[in-house]
């Protein structure tokens, strides 16, 4: 326990009273602690708006408060949490979401992983967020929170789009399109999972490049997801430009994406690693809009051993 640590009881730990007025803090075997009559108060004043030291002045007797504050914090009964400052993120919370609020966010990729990223994104309160994609939904496609098996057969993002509505209020029946348009565009190109590690197409970026859209790639697999940092033309490295790099580090590189490029997609990944990666990219466009720019240079991997 520090100074600056506010305290309190967990919220799951019962206080029961024995005889002679004991008392018994918590009911875990070898985790329970018992408080006898004149420590009592110390109870009372565990209420998450006081540090250990501040407990132990306004009591009578401060040396016996901060044994008995030690011993519930040994046995794990006490929950530490540090005071809010102005810096802090929950303090931001309000205002990044302000600064996510003026994205106009295009998916490209209506897969599981794509409609959950749009999912979180407009839970988030970002009212233009469209997904692309043409392509029929299939049984690999259907989540509890997205498509259906009802759905099987339909485009995907028409599908992706009314799931989207869900998160609105105000919802138009048969008017399925963004309340609002961003100002400030970013794409989000999710890759086709084609082999056991997340690979990105760099084809399917070209074309965000030369309309200097700025973008994220995203992959996920059985075993891993990849994030990419954000690219913003002219300013940050490219896909291609990792492209080029890794085939410095490997000549056969090329003679391997050639390959990769006509291999047909498949989906083996899991609902947690889809829930990973798409919380992961929900994360960087935050970062994005933080403007965290160190933070924007290389890739991110999550990985299930």
């Amino acid at each position: 326990m520090t100074t600056m640590e506010m305290i309190k009881l967990r919220s799951d730990v019962q206080v029961l009273a024995r005889a002679h007025g004991i008392v018994q803090v918590g009911l875990t075997p070898g985790q329970a602690c018992l408080i006898s009559q004149s420590d009592v108060e110390v109870l009372r004043l565990l209420d998450g708006t006081r540090s250990a030291a501040q407990i132990a002045a306004a009591l009578p007797d401060p040396e016996a408060a901060t044994l008995v504050l030690t011993a519930l914090d040994q046995r794990g009964l006490l929950e530490h949490h540090v005071p809010l400052t102005n810096n802090d993120p929950v303090i931001r919370a309000g205002q990044l979401r302000s600064a996510m609020a003026h994205l106009d966010i295009r998916i490209h990729g209506g897969g599981r992983l794509g409609t959950t990223i749009a999912l979180l994104l407009a839970g988030e309160g970002i009212a233009s967020v469209r997904v692309s994609d043409r392509r029929l939904v299939s049984a690999t496609d259907v989540t509890p929170w997205g498509a259906s098996r009802i759905d099987i057969g339909i485009r995907r993002d028409r599908i992706a789009a009314q799931v989207i509505e869900r998160m609105h209020r105000g919802t138009v029946e048969n008017h399925l399109r963004p309340r609002a348009r961003g100002t400030t565009p970013l794409d989000v190109v999710v890759c086709d999972q084609v082999a056991d590690w997340p690979w990105f197409n760099p084809m399917k970026m070209d074309a965000l490049v030369a309309g200097d859209v700025p973008h994220i790639a995203v992959c996920v697999t059985q075993q891993a997801a990849a994030i990419s940092h954000v690219v913003i033309p002219g300013r940050t490295a490219c896909i291609r430009c990792c492209h080029h790099a890794q085939a410095d580090a490997d000549p056969e590189w090329p003679r391997i994406a050639e390959q990769l490029a006509r291999r047909p997609a498949i989906d083996t990944s899991s609902l947690s690693m889809v829930l990973s990666a798409a919380t992961a990219t929900v994360r960087r466009i935050e970062q994005r809009s933080e403007e965290h720019t160190s933070e924007l240079q290389s890739h991110s991997f999550i990985s299930y051993a």
